[in-house]
């Protein structure tokens, strides 16, 4: 139920003025999900026209990156004309430096807080938003709550890397709810940097939350530890992943321990949700595209057809105060076709990486590895695995274990973690340890290429 701001008014509830603009907001996406691709497009171009309007005035930065535009197409805004405007990369933001930010902002779109990526797929960066962009992020996690079904009168528990003082073991912290405007159950969070799997366990059977919103592979530690410790959690009705792409196996264990998937979404810290998996059809991951505007691209920056991989470009349709235009994010996914929901939003039929997570190959060619579909755990207690390319031939393989291997099991380790490599040659140096480390945003990598 909606909660009111004013004190003595119940219901109907009166919200206050950001998220009443969150309940508009929710509202429209309601209609707008099954409008046509050739609808959403249109108002996407609207939306872009004003953008780019805006930026041509206010941004010294951005300016001279519509000039071969503007020469071009006298400002005639369609998909064609728009790939004139030169890619955004991690690098260009970097050397602008404060240059990129635009401080002209509309009345009432003041800024709102500073966000950045967390390096994972290249160089961090910073960017700033406003309120309106808080806005819509708000509007689409209720929509990703929505079209998920989830019971709101539930505990929520957040188990993600923190600053070092937040959300700390063995208590973490609470919040009265999860959804700022709505009567929901409370909101916990535990610092998963700080603490290990077995402590998790002991503070999710405390606070007994309905869902948990986790890395992909946090998830499936939790679902395979909670096997070999026959510990089970009937009190879980979802789960939620995020900042990692999740496999089918992760997806697999997740249900076979707790009885049911996790949810997925794909987000990026600099443009918010990118898109949410289908409620109708798991596995395809609508495009929010009252939002952002989505391109796939081929190396001479062509627009990629269904079912081939390309480099994912990103566009804010809302963010005034960084012109995040073209940004090319650092990711690799490849579009599928329409859903047979009946939603016209794109689909992405699937996000297979990270740039920097490719496979090199010695004559300068690509691959996309696949060493998480390997299901390592099936051939030994391997809890976690990691490949580090460190040279063109070589590759290092960490392995989290509970025990020493078997000559047997090594080979058969050897043999999948070859087959994940595409069955390519190379020298594998294995290194055991009793943890894997996490990037610096707590994200786990199963494959990284460490060649300049």
């Amino acid at each position: 139920m909606l909660l009111s701001h004013l004190p003595y008014v119940v219901w109907p509830a009166l919200p206050d003025p950001f998220h009443a603009q969150v309940i508009s907001v929710l509202h429209q996406l309601e209609a707008t999900q099954w409008w046509t691709p050739e609808r959403l497009r249109e108002h996407q171009f609207r939306q872009l026209t004003a953008l780019l309007s805006h930026f041509n005035r206010t941004s010294e930065f951005f300016r001279p990156r519509l000039d071969d535009y503007k020469r071009r197409y006298a400002r005639r805004l369609d998909p064609d004309s728009f790939r004139a405007i030169p890619l955004l990369t991690r690098d260009a933001i970097r050397a602008a430096g404060d240059t990129l930010f635009n401080t002209d902002l509309p009345q009432g779109q003041r800024q709102w807080r500073e966000s950045g990526s967390s390096g994972s797929s290249g160089p961090a960066i910073t960017v700033r938003k406003t309120e309106v962009n808080e806005v819509f992020h708000a509007a689409l996690c209720l929509r990703d709550h929505v079209w998920q079904d989830r019971d709101f009168a539930q505990g929520f528990a957040a188990i993600r890397r923190f600053p070092h003082g937040t959300a700390m073991g063995p208590d973490g912290s609470v919040a009265e709810r999860w959804v700022a405007c709505l009567e929901t159950g409370p909101s916990h969070s535990l610092n998963s940097a700080f603490t290990t799997l077995a402590e998790q366990i002991a503070w999710l059977q405390r606070v007994r939350p309905g869902y948990i919103f986790s890395y992909a592979s946090l998830l499936q530690g939790l679902a395979l530890h909670c096997e070999r410790q026959r510990i089970q959690m009937p009190w879980i009705k979802g789960l939620m992943s995020f900042g990692e792409v999740l496999t089918p196996a992760q997806r697999a264990d997740c249900e076979r321990v707790f009885g049911t998937p996790p949810c997925d979404s794909y987000s990026a810290s600099e443009v918010s949700l990118i898109a949410i998996e289908c409620p109708d059809a798991p596995g395809s991951y609508h495009v929010q595209s009252e939002s952002v505007l989505l391109e796939i691209l081929d190396a001479g920056e062509k627009p990629c057809a269904v079912g081939v991989p390309g480099r994912v470009v990103v566009t804010d349709l809302h963010n005034l105060a960084t012109p995040m235009i073209r940004y090319e994010i650092g990711d690799i996914a490849e579009w599928g076709e329409p859903c047979a929901c009946g939603r016209g939003l794109p689909v992405l039929r699937r996000i297979v990486g990270r740039t920097l997570s490719l496979l090199r190959l010695p004559d300068g060619d690509t691959l996309i590895p696949d060493i998480e579909r390997q299901e390592l755990h099936r051939i030994a207690p391997i809890r976690e695995a990691q490949v580090i390319q460190r040279s063109l031939d070589a590759m290092e393989v960490r392995l989290a274990v509970d025990r020493a291997l078997t000559d047997a099991e090594l080979a058969e380790v050897r043999r999948a973690i070859l087959h994940g490599l595409h069955d390519r040659e190379f020298a594998l140096d294995f290194v055991f340890m009793a943890a894997i480390p996490r990037s610096q945003a707590g994200k786990f990598e199963a494959f990284r290429c460490e060649i300049p």
